[in-house]
């Protein structure tokens, strides 16, 4: 086996273990039964306990499986410690369930998003792990990592290739599937899209679009009927035709998210006219309104800015123009005082030697 099946082996391992964990999350959550007393409760835990060790090694595995390092398996290692810690203060067994395995804490998904977009190698994933609270969080920040890095993407079995009308190249990867091919067949070589890689698996597809969005990423899950489309959008290029895509889910600043569906006759129509409608670069449309509004605020802050200056720096004169004036007046005072003392002193002297030779003369 060569390194490009060995990557794809190790691709395919992950979104087993991926399934297998959510599946996992799924049956640990708390049933009725679980909370009817004390033996039951006790006996929940001990599930949950045997779960934490089951996904650490999980989560170990795939970190070694790729090559991630000492560094992410020693964070792996401290955040499950941390967690094990945790384990027995958390009281009620559906607040343990929350806290520890199943929590989704937006503003956590949100930097996911922001540090693993389509078509990097980049991103901090030990970053990431020091901010996850739970299995679930945990679970989405290794699947983001994996599925949105371009070299690990790009390390895959090369199945075929063939230019679009704009000079890009359309690349197939993994292995060959009927959906594959049809995908890669139909695929228009007259949509304005840049470098597109797909990475074929038995039942799942990867797709990323580079030009579309920035770098629309697109996980296709075959199903018998058809296939589910997942998608996300990096960058809002324009809000009001994302707004109008097929299943879309939340937009926020840090892109966009969609699921939509397709029967097996409606596969490539309905994912080519979704892919056709995701703005470009060339989409965005400029609220010169908004623009205008933000410039005259920022001027007029200027302005007001320039005018306290101006009046700090004309109070400060004026200080200064007092401070030399009254300068100015004690010196001349001083002078005179020193003049004063001066003439007095010398009249003092005189008139003490005008005495004196008085009083000799008398004598």
């Amino acid at each position: 086996m060569d390194e490009q099946e060995q990557n794809f082996k190790k691709l395919k391992d992950f979104f087993k273990k991926d399934m297998n964990m959510k599946n996992l999350l799924m049956s640990l959550a708390p049933k009725e039964i679980d909370d009817y007393d004390e033996e039951s409760r006790m006996k929940y835990m001990d599930a949950l306990y045997n779960g934490l060790t089951h996904f650490e090694e999980e989560f170990r595995s795939i970190a070694e499986s790729f090559g991630l390092g000492e560094e992410v398996l020693n964070a792996i290692s401290k955040y499950f410690e941390k967690s094990r810690n945790a384990f027995y203060d958390k009281g009620m067994i559906n607040l343990a369930y929350q806290q520890i395995f199943s929590n989704m804490d937006e503003s956590l998904i949100e930097e996911i998003k922001d540090q693993f977009v389509g078509y990097t190698d980049y991103g901090n994933l030990l970053e990431i792990i020091g901010q996850t609270k739970s299995i679930n969080e945990l679970l989405h920040a290794f699947h983001s990592y994996i599925t949105n890095n371009k070299a690990i993407m790009q390390a895959m079995p090369l199945i075929a290739t063939k230019m679009n009308e704009f000079g890009y190249p359309i690349s197939i990867y993994g292995e060959q599937t009927e959906l594959a091919r049809k995908i890669f067949l139909d695929f228009p070589v007259d949509m304005d899209v840049g470098w597109t890689d797909i990475v074929s698996m038995e039942k799942k597809m990867l797709m990323m679009v580079r030009d579309r969005g920035h770098a629309l990423t697109i996980e296709i899950d075959k199903e018998e009927a058809g296939a589910v489309f997942k998608y996300f959008i990096p960058k809002l290029c324009n809000r009001d035709m994302i707004e109008k895509l097929p299943g879309i889910n939340k937009i926020t600043e840090n892109g966009a998210t969609g699921i939509f569906e397709a029967s097996e006759e409606e596969i490539s129509e309905k994912l080519f006219g979704f892919i056709g409608k995701v703005p470009m670069d060339s989409d965005i449309v400029f609220d010169w309104e908004k623009i205008t509004s933000q410039i005259t605020m920022q001027n007029e802050e200027k302005t007001k800015q320039e005018e306290k200056q101006a009046i700090f720096e004309e109070n400060q004169a004026k200080e200064i123009s007092i401070e030399r004036k009254t300068s100015g007046i004690k010196k001349i005072q001083e002078m005179l005082q020193k003049a004063k003392n001066f003439i007095k002193s010398r009249f003092t002297n005189e008139k003490g030697d005008y005495d004196n030779e008085q009083s000799i003369g008398d004598k």
